[in-house]
C-alpha cells in the first residue's frame, strides 16, 4: 500500500484584526503586528500579505487590506496646543 503524501484539504477561519496607528500616521513603518524589516536584504515586507514595502515611511503597501473604520457615536479626544483636549471632529 502506497503512502499518502501532502494535504487533502485545509480549515479555513478569519480574524479581524486592529491596529492601532499612532497620531493618523497610517504607514506600513507603524504597523507593528505585520510590518517587519529583514535584515540580509535590507528591506522591508509585510507579515500579511508578503509584498515588499517600497516606502514603509511614506503610506502602505498596495495590498494592504486594513481600511478605516466608521467612527461611532463615541468621541475621539485629541489634544489641542494648550494641553486642552477637544473632541474629535
Amino acid at each position: 500500500m502506497a503512502e499518502r503524501s501532502g494535504v487533502s484539504w485545509y480549515t479555513v477561519r478569519t480574524a479581524e484584526v486592529k491596529i492601532a496607528f499612532p497620531e493618523d500616521r497610517v504607514t506600513c513603518s507603524n504597523c507593528v503586528l505585520f510590518c517587519r524589516y529583514q535584515e540580509p536584504y535590507k528591506r522591508y515586507t509585510c507579515r500579511l500579505t508578503d509584498e515588499i514595502l517600497l516606502h514603509p515611511f511614506a503610506g502602505i503597501g498596495w495590498r494592504c487590506p486594513f481600511f478605516e473604520e466608521e467612527e461611532k457615536d463615541e468621541e475621539v479626544q485629541k489634544p489641542n496646543g494648550d494641553g486642552d483636549r477637544v473632541p474629535d471632529l
